[in-house]
């Protein structure tokens, strides 16, 4: 014949909520805003985050996650994860890790930043890697390299051609000097 009403004041967990939600838009807003490729991997080698820009620069997109792991992924990224997890797993801190792989039918340079994944214990639960397509800047970098070479070279042959020929001409003279001043 009754009820029993309680009323409860939970303003301060609403604020809460509003505020973790706002932070995870925020941090969202950023790990997909960065110019580097970004991925996060657990122990098993599952993809737990990707932003944008790793899509991107592997030219991937839902098709290749099927199960929650990845589908069709490159054998390099693969082999490059083993090696990453395993340093992380020993001890290392940062790891930074290069290497090489065809997208979209082009022969790209990566170079992979690594650190380590760590749960609210502290224990390592998997990596953070920082992907940085650097195929431009090695491109110019040995390109400068050639130009280097060619320089070089012809700095040498100037050299060989102009002073060889001057010190064979101060060579005859001198000989010739030799032989003018031989009876004195």
């Amino acid at each position: 014949i009754g009820a029993i009403e309680t009323l409860q004041d939970i303003t301060g967990r609403k604020r809460a909520e509003e505020e973790k939600v706002k932070a995870y838009t925020e941090l969202e807003q950023i790990f997909n805003s960065t110019p580097v490729g970004m991925r996060v991997i657990d122990r098993d080698f599952q993809t737990l985050h990707l932003n944008r820009r790793f899509m991107e620069m592997f030219d991937i997109d839902s098709r290749h996650f099927a199960s929650g792991g990845p589908a069709g992924w490159d054998p390099e990224i693969m082999r490059t994860d083993r090696i990453l997890m395993r340093r992380i797993l020993k001890g290392d801190k940062y790891v930074e890790y290069e290497f090489r792989m065809r997208v979209r039918e082009d022969e790209a340079t990566f170079i992979v930043h690594a650190s380590p994944y760590f749960s609210k214990d502290g224990s390592v639960i998997g990596v953070i890697e920082n992907f940085t397509n650097i195929t431009e800047t090695r491109t110019l970098q040995n390109g400068i390299m050639r130009v280097a070479e060619i320089e070089r070279q012809r700095i040498g042959q100037d050299l060989h051609d102009g002073l060889g020929q001057n010190l064979t001409a101060v060579t005859f003279l001198i000989e010739a000097l030799k032989e003018k001043t031989a009876g004195r």
